[in-house]
């Protein structure tokens, strides 16, 4: 054999195992058609011969090419995961015993046979087994590359289930390495809210940088929904802080470097338009409001909750010159009952910071409220920010 045709050979055996390691999992027909002898893909082919049919006459291909798949290679999980499908095809008593054999046998031989944990996830689940049924899942999800885009979905259905969820629940506790990937599916599961609610209040840390953001994440989302009630029980679940001293309003003086929106100071950060806790002259800090020419938003946020009745309103505003004419100006408006506003400050012209005050009425159809900074741009040319220090809520 000349070296040029031994090297081809070699490329062609190399090629045909490639080939037949690729498709023998997903496709073991063209596996085969590439190696009839590969071991791996007649035991998924008689795998999915067992699943596909429940008639004995069909039943007789899968368990020979399971044998024989055993025979060239006797410690195949797939293979004895077939004969444990047969077996159980004809539902006896009998038969099942033999099946649930066959798999504890197949999970013995591998644990990163992914249908094997899902059989037996499912015997359990026939059977009330939830904790064992949470077991196969962790099992298959530790082992497996593929587990968490195949399983994710599956689990994140089986969760309305409650025996479920209480098992999920404790599992996920134990941070295992899935935890908290399966945590960021479920942000885009089609879960109830407070089921979600339910999931996240037990199973995330808020002391956990990155779970921290998720609850973020998922308060940011309520209120933007309208949901303010769960935005509240996520907020008070995870005891992320009460009111300051200023009562209603939270960092009112803008002292504080931590805010945790929306409950907190929601500041614009763009680069027309933008706030910031900034140093002042005294040595406090201040909000400070910064609009580019022909900009114009919402530079500061922040949910408030107040009972219907009455209250006032009052902040320190930097003035605001003439020859600038960039507006600022600071409100109350209802979140629901199409944000009815309820009170607008505007700073008074002059060079000082200035309080200004007012009075305002909560009514009963406006359950939350926003606290909001507005601002427009000033005239072309025009540069600097404004200011607003002190805000306080107060019941009259």
């Amino acid at each position: 054999m000349t070296g040029a045709f031994a090297t081809a050979v070699a490329f062609a055996i190399v090629l045909q195992v490639s080939i037949a390691g690729e498709y023998r999992s997903t496709r073991p027909t063209l596996a085969l058609a590439v190696a009839p002898g590969d071991a791996e893909a007649r035991a998924r082919l008689a795998a999915t011969l067992a699943r596909q049919t429940h008639a004995p006459e069909a039943l007789e291909p899968a368990m020979a090419l399971a044998h024989d798949a055993l025979r060239r290679s006797p410690l195949i999980p797939a293979a004895v995961r077939a004969l444990g499908l047969v077996y159980g095809a004809d539902g006896s008593d009998e038969g099942q015993v033999s099946a649930l054999t066959h798999m504890k046998l197949a999970e013995r031989l591998s644990r990163r046979d992914q249908a094997t944990q899902l059989w037996l996830a499912e015997h359990h689940l026939r059977r009330g087994n939830i904790p064992e049924v949470i077991r196969q899942f962790d099992i298959a999800l530790r082992t497996s590359l593929r587990g968490q885009r195949d399983l994710f979905p599956l689990l994140a259905a089986a969760a309305s289930d409650e025996r479920i969820a209480e098992a999920l629940v404790t599992r996920m506790r134990a941070k295992p390495h899935w935890a908290f990937p399966f945590a960021r599916h479920l942000l885009r599961a089609p879960l109830p809210n407070e089921l979600l609610v339910s999931l996240y209040q037990r199973t995330l840390d808020p002391k956990i940088p990155a779970e921290m953001e998720l609850i973020q994440f998922l308060m940011q989302r309520f209120a933007s929904a309208g949901e303010y009630r769960l935005v509240r029980q996520l907020h008070d679940d995870f005891d992320l802080g009460a009111n300051s001293s200023r009562e209603f309003v939270r960092n009112g003086s803008f002292e504080e470097s931590t805010n945790i929106p929306p409950f907190g100071w929601d500041l614009a950060q763009e680069p027309e338009l933008w706030a910031a806790s900034e140093r002042q002259p005294d040595g406090g800090k201040a909000l400070g409001v910064f609009a580019a020419a022909g900009s114009a938003g919402e530079a500061a946020r922040q949910l408030v909750e107040l009972s219907p009745g009455s209250y006032s309103l009052s902040a320190d505003f930097s003035s605001v010159p003439t020859a600038s004419n960039q507006y600022v100006d600071l409100q109350v408006r209802c979140a629901e009952a199409n944000g009815l506003k309820l009170v607008t400050l505007t700073p008074a012209s002059g060079t000082d910071m200035r309080r200004v005050s007012d009075r305002f009425t909560v009514p009963q159809s406006c359950a939350f409220q926003w606290l909001v900074v507005n601002t427009v741009g000033p005239e072309a040319g025009a540069t600097g920010s404004r200011y607003i220090d002190d805000v306080v809520i107060a019941r009259e």
